[in-house]
């Protein structure tokens, strides 16, 4: 029972969300999760009529997935209402053959073990530890004991500092703190001047993790094409070969990506139809690292993925916080003033490892600015920014521990501030702008001078 607290304060806040935005299917998804794992049948079982009733989230649902939830609540009972024609079936099981001819014969394996294939097809993250368990077990314990080592971080930034293009300045703008008036101080993190994807830095980060532990390989699922070519661009600066698994109709219909690939020297070779749980390409490379592991390393991208990657995500996409930090602290002076950290939810820039250091210090308070009811965008309460590390990340949870503070900010303010911004040479999006313009509303009234380090993407 214990375990159920939290998990109704995260079902209330799912369904305070839906009331807002009722055809975001992630919010649909996670509210079955959640209500599986509360073992709570009566619930489900409405709330599968309530989605089979909408016409609109009916067809973005993954029913596949549903059902796996459901089989778990209840065993052996029938599926609720008639959805099953809603779902696909699996394709027969069939032998795999291991790729990857150009690593050593010997440490490769024919034929992929047979397994049984379940009833359904699960999440990609229940594939992974149902294939390959003991094997990701054995990189988090290798990944545990590299990271714990003095200077790990310290010693990525280092020598991939011009490669990623960092660090990025931490500005003092005196126009805006004068506007803001009230003794307050205004800080920009500019990584606006950057230029670098967020699925870059994922990608160094994998390939440095791979070649701290003596591989030379780093092969990878192609489930988003940005991230399958940054992983190809940034192998090569870390001594690896590179192996990209894509499905086999992206042959013929990304032609551009499968070139782009094999121009960076990659090896590109399809999925295999048969012998597979689901049709995540990630799985194909999980099934050839899984026989190669003592020469390759398996690179995932910043979805939902099996441990040890959720905490690869957070340790180096903190780096950013990290880095604003260590810029702060002689810039300030050394005063002991109040701070808040303030960023944008549709910004650009990885907002959450911007605040995710300093999630458990008390004295900072993190906002975020989203658009006002109305505006350019529709606002969502608890807006999921990037699904790196599924609820873990998600601002329904923040917001609901009391961690974050949202506000909408209106597309004028926003655009009064961008225009602020451009008279000082700072040319910036809209949603970027309406942090800045979040600032001016958190300092009214607050009568203590504080300081605003504000993330620009």
């Amino acid at each position: 029972m214990a375990d159920q607290a939290p998990s109704s304060g995260i079902l209330t806040l799912i369904n305070e969300s839906l009331s807002f935005a009722p055809e975001r299917a992630d919010l649909w998804m996670t509210r079955f999760d959640v209500l599986r794992t509360m073992g709570h049948k009566r619930e489900f079982a409405q709330a599968l009529n309530d989605a089979v009733a909408h016409s609109k989230i009916r067809k973005q649902l993954n029913w596949i997935e549903i059902r796996s939830m459901w089989t778990d609540l209840a065993p052996g009972e029938p599926f609720p209402n008639d959805a099953e024609e809603l779902i696909a079936r699996p394709p027969p099981l069939a032998p795999v053959e291991a790729l990857l001819p150009d690593l050593p014969v010997e440490s490769i394996s024919r034929f992929a073990p047979k397994i049984q294939l379940p009833a359904v097809v699960r999440r990609f993250k229940d594939i992974a530890l149902k294939v390959a368990d003991p094997e990701l077990a054995e990189m988090a314990k290798a990944y545990g004991v590299i990271s714990l080592k003095p200077g790990f971080l310290e010693d990525f930034a280092r020598k991939t500092g011009r490669l990623l293009n960092r660090p990025t300045p931490l500005e003092y703008s005196d126009s805006l703190s004068r506007a803001a008036g009230s003794g307050m101080r205004i800080y920009l993190k500019r990584e606006d001047k950057r230029g670098v994807s967020v699925e870059a830095e994922h990608a160094a980060a994998q390939c440095y993790i791979g070649s701290l532990l003596g591989k030379s390989h780093v092969v990878t699922g192609c489930d988003v094409d940005e991230h399958a070519l940054e992983v190809a661009t940034v192998a090569p600066f870390f001594d690896m070969k590179c192996t990209i698994v894509v499905r086999p109709e992206d042959f013929q219909g990304k032609p551009r990506l499968i070139a782009d690939l094999k121009a960076l020297g990659v090896q590109v070779v399809p999925m295999k139809k048969d012998g597979m749980i689901g049709t995540d390409p990630r799985e194909g490379a999980l099934r050839i690292w899984q026989k190669n592991t003592a020469v390759c390393h398996l690179a995932l991208s910043l979805g939902m993925a099996p441990a040890p990657h959720t905490a690869m995500a957070n340790a180096f996409q903190a780096l950013v916080g990290r880095e604003a930090e260590s810029q702060y602290t002689p810039m300030a002076s050394m005063m002991n003033r109040p701070r808040t950290l303030v960023a944008a939810v549709g910004s650009e820039a990885d907002s959450i490892g911007f605040v995710l250091p300093f999630l458990n210090r008390k004295d900072i308070r993190v906002a975020y600015a989203e658009p006002e009811p109305g505006g350019v965008a529709s606002w969502r309460p608890s807006e999921r920014l990037k699904p790196y590390n599924g609820q873990v990340r998600e601002h329904a949870w923040l917001r609901g521990i009391g961690r974050i503070q949202h506000v909408p900010v209106s597309d004028a303010d926003a655009g009064a501030s961008r225009d602020r911004l451009a008279r000082d040479g700072i040319k910036v999006g809209l949603e970027d702008a309406r942090a800045v313009a979040l600032t001016a509303l958190l300092g009214r009234g607050d009568p203590t001078p504080r300081d605003f380090l504000v993330l620009l993407g």
